[in-house]
């Protein structure tokens, strides 16, 4: 992160991987259970692909992703239990990265942009509010969510649309993902990064809310 030969004002956050943490290997193992069988062939791989990045961009409803998750299954398993399965890669957001923010938004903007979708926002969503009686969003000036944006990271629009919307200039805006890709992307606009990576914290970045 060379954010020392810039005035950095804005931060944008992503969300999974960064602020929360994620296990993709326990959805995997949930829809193991729910009978769900691998791709057969590269045609069936490449629907599912249609489907997961679909939902993400809101262009497949949570009813119809349930319905072609249910259909994979003889176990025909209800709306909750593939909910469950869906969710069950978000972990914990813990108490240290939500003491970090709220103290770094004291001295930057702080913004989100992350790839979601509509059950998962509603189970972290949820959870956060129960956890720490406030909303998530309310860390952050503005939430940008793949799924209501119609675009994924690293698509260059959804960063151009979040600089523009928010009164943004790239020099001036950190953006923390702990995706090679997506940093890579973001870079090209001219927006200072830095990749998080494995065994790191954002609450290492900073400190009493400075970025160090």
């Amino acid at each position: 992160m060379n954010h020392r030969k810039s005035i950095i004002r804005n931060i944008i956050f992503d969300l999974g991987g960064v602020l929360i943490d994620l296990d993709v290997a326990q959805t995997v193992k949930a829809f193991n259970e729910l009978a769900i069988p691998l791709p057969a062939d590269q045609a069936e791989l490449e629907r599912r692909a249609v489907m997961y990045s679909g939902i993400e961009t809101g262009t497949v409803s949570p009813d119809l992703f349930r319905e072609a998750i249910r259909e994979l299954s003889p176990l025909l398993p209800s709306d909750d239990a593939i909910d469950a399965a869906w969710n069950a890669m978000l972990s914990d957001f813990p108490e240290k990265r939500v003491e970090t923010l709220q103290k770094s938004g004291k001295n930057y903007r702080l913004f989100l942009l992350s790839n979601s979708n509509a059950i998962h926002y509603q189970f972290y969503a949820n959870r956060f509010k129960r956890d720490y009686a406030m909303e998530m969003d309310s860390l952050f000036e503005k939430a940008y969510y793949s799924f209501r944006m119609n675009m994924c990271k690293p698509r260059p629009e959804i960063f151009q649309k979040a600089l523009e919307q928010s009164g943004l200039l790239a020099e001036e805006t950190l953006f923390i993902d702990d995706t090679s890709d997506n940093v890579i992307a973001a870079s090209a606009l001219g927006i200072v990064v830095h990749q998080l990576m494995p065994g790191q914290d954002i609450v290492d970045l900073f400190r009493d809310g400075i970025l160090i």
